[in-house]
């Protein structure tokens, strides 16, 4: 396998090599971007205009292995992942029940009977924001982002400038 992929690398020229290696560092780096983004565009959709914010009773505290999932197949496999289990009253006097998955911290620190904060959007209750829900940071996705897109740019000035030196 390795062989073909330097027989390959053989019949492409280069400089188009290094341009398609910038091309994909770009795209590499915005998708990180982006990831941060709508990693906190989540958050600020459950605590912003159209969220529910209610004072729930913990009913009771459970763990569940779900599945996760890899690159390849020998990456799959299952994780405990911690819930509270919520019941809140809402503004019409009905009831309502949600699960808020939670870190451990927060999993460890619960009791069954105490009451929080909790907001979320009615139309996305996979994602429930409790009093120790942080809103996720955007620094390493900046960083880690831009440096990619930093490092195809220069390629891409070293290929122009390998090209004016020809």
């Amino acid at each position: 396998m390795i062989d073909f992929i330097f027989e390959l690398l053989g019949f492409i020229p280069p400089r188009l090599f290094a341009f398609v290696l910038s091309v994909l560092f770009i795209i590499g780096g915005v998708w990180v971007w982006q990831a941060g983004t709508a990693e906190r565009a989540i958050y600020d959709a459950a605590v912003g205009a159209g969220s529910e914010t209610y004072n729930a009773e913990i009913r009771r505290k459970t763990t569940r292995t779900e599945s996760s999932s890899g690159i390849n197949d020998h990456d799959t496999g299952t994780v405990n992942v911690d819930y509270l289990v919520l019941s809140y009253e809402k503004e019409d006097g009905e009831y309502g029940s949600i699960d808020a998955r939670v870190d451990r911290d927060e999993f460890d620190s619960a009791k069954e009977g105490d009451r929080i904060k909790i907001s979320f959007r009615p139309d996305k209750t996979d994602y429930v924001v409790t009093p120790k829900t942080t809103r996720p940071g955007l620094t390493w996705y900046r960083i880690g982002g831009g440096a990619m897109v930093l490092l195809g740019a220069i390629f891409i000035l070293m290929i122009l400038g390998s090209l004016l030196i020809d």
